[in-house]
């Protein structure tokens, strides 16, 4: 049998009806706690229980219906809300657990974080050590990083010194300072600053690296330690004039259509720089009956040439 005890307790200005049994406190009324104390808890709740359930020492609820209200504030000088939790066993442990679902046209937040106005501010701050494996960050589902809509970079990492190593922006263009893989890597568009190093890129069809642009050495590693070292102050350019070949005969001197790889800043006689550009039938008659239409062109009035900027050559 529960015993109730019915106090009347003066504040001022108003009076407070608390109703007290053996099971539970309730206050009905607009509840302030305060404690002078400089040392202890201003409030501290305690509970021990057993089994696997998850039940929470203190629940925090706000029931709206108009999608607002805070269930948990926490307001601090130092730390607003502090999660902290020491497992023994071999589950999951969670110092602080966000939850948001809702049947709702808006946009659900597990946790949301901000942070402004200082000399360096961090909406995040994630630390692991201590273990076998430690992520500071661990993601099942689509990452999504940007910045201020009026910003090109949508993605930076920076290191210790301040220096950006990875940085994706809105053109889809990937900047990587240094990069390395010793595995399956595909690319659309990447620029490095410095040596670039790509073991084992492999591929069941074409291998394409467009816009791969360096200010050092890439160094690609196609197969069976067979390297193509791209020298950023070369260009390829195709004969237009010179002997035409033939199968089966040894010709001396350019081939029509021979291409070479030259380290000029200008286009020879008889060269044209190996850039895709359409060119009229006419005025090559020879070029185009060697190569026809493989790299563009309506093959009536016109033909283009390969385009070999930033570009390895396949083998057909």
């Amino acid at each position: 049998m529960k015993v109730l005890i019915y106090t009347i307790l003066f504040l001022t200005p108003c009076f407070l009806f608390s109703q007290v049994n053996t099971e539970k406190v309730i206050i009905d009324a607009n509840t302030d706690i305060f404690s002078p104390s400089t040392s202890d808890e201003g409030l501290k709740v305690e509970k021990t229980h057993t089994g696997n359930s998850d039940i929470p020492a203190i629940l925090g609820v706000n029931t709206v219906s108009d999608y607002y209200g805070i269930g948990v504030q926490g307001v601090g000088g130092y730390i607003g809300v502090d999660g902290s939790v020491v497992g023994t066993g071999a589950g999951n442990y969670y110092a602080v657990s966000g939850t948001a679902y809702g049947n709702n046209s808006g946009t659900n937040f597990g946790v949301y974080a901000t942070a402004g106005f200082g000399s360096s501010n961090y909406s995040l701050y994630a630390l692991s050590q201590g273990g076998s494996n430690n992520f500071a960050g661990f993601f099942q589902g689509q990452v999504r990083i940007n910045q201020a809509p009026s910003d090109d970079v949508y993605f930076d990492i920076r290191n210790n010194n301040g220096v950006s190593v990875l940085i994706v922006k809105d053109d889809d263009i990937v900047e990587v300072n240094r990069f390395k893989t010793n595995w399956y890597t595909e690319m659309d568009s990447i620029k490095t600053n410095h040596y670039t190093q790509l073991a084992n890129v492999s591929t069941t069809g074409n291998t394409d690296l467009t816009n791969v642009t360096t200010s050092g050495t890439t160094d690609l590693e196609i197969e069976n330690g067979k390297r193509i070292n791209k020298a950023t102050s070369m260009r390829y350019f195709i004969a237009t004039s010179g002997v035409y070949p033939s199968a089966g005969s040894v010709a001396e001197g350019t081939l029509i259509g021979e291409i070479k790889l030259l380290p000029y800043n200008f286009t020879p006689g008889g060269w044209l720089p190996c850039e895709g550009q359409v060119l009229n039938i006419i005025d090559y008659q020879a070029l185009f009956s060697l190569i026809g239409i493989n790299y563009g062109g309506d093959g009536q009035t016109t033909f283009a040439l390969p385009d070999m900027r930033n570009a390895v050559p396949h083998h057909n």
